[in-house]
């Protein structure tokens, strides 16, 4: 997971999660669910100790995964096993913050 960090600190503090859902940092800036803003195939997802992160949305991972695999079956290329491992790894980042 990706931490996501508070810009109004300048990226010295991170987010964690409140009981009513929106995140706060040490300093108290406050940042709505709906407020967080991430590129590509990624998503916000809080890992066990409450801290916003980014992860990889799951299905994405797998869809690398699939491809990458089947690469490696074909070429038997080292780049492909590389990219396997890595998809891997995303997806099992998202797994454990209950992204699924």
């Amino acid at each position: 997971m990706n931490v996501i960090t508070c810009a109004p600190c300048d990226g010295a503090e991170t987010y964690r999660v409140r009981a009513d859902g929106w995140f706060v940092c040490p300093a108290g800036h406050e940042l709505a669910p709906a407020d967080v803003d991430l590129d590509g195939m990624t998503t916000w997802a809080v890992d066990a100790t409450g801290t916003l992160g980014s992860v990889v949305y799951p299905a994405y991972s797998l869809e690398l995964i699939a491809e990458a695999l089947d690469d490696l079956a074909e070429s038997g290329n080292r780049s492909a096993h590389d990219a396997a491992y890595s998809a891997c790894l995303d997806y099992v980042a998202a797994y454990r913050c209950g992204v699924a």
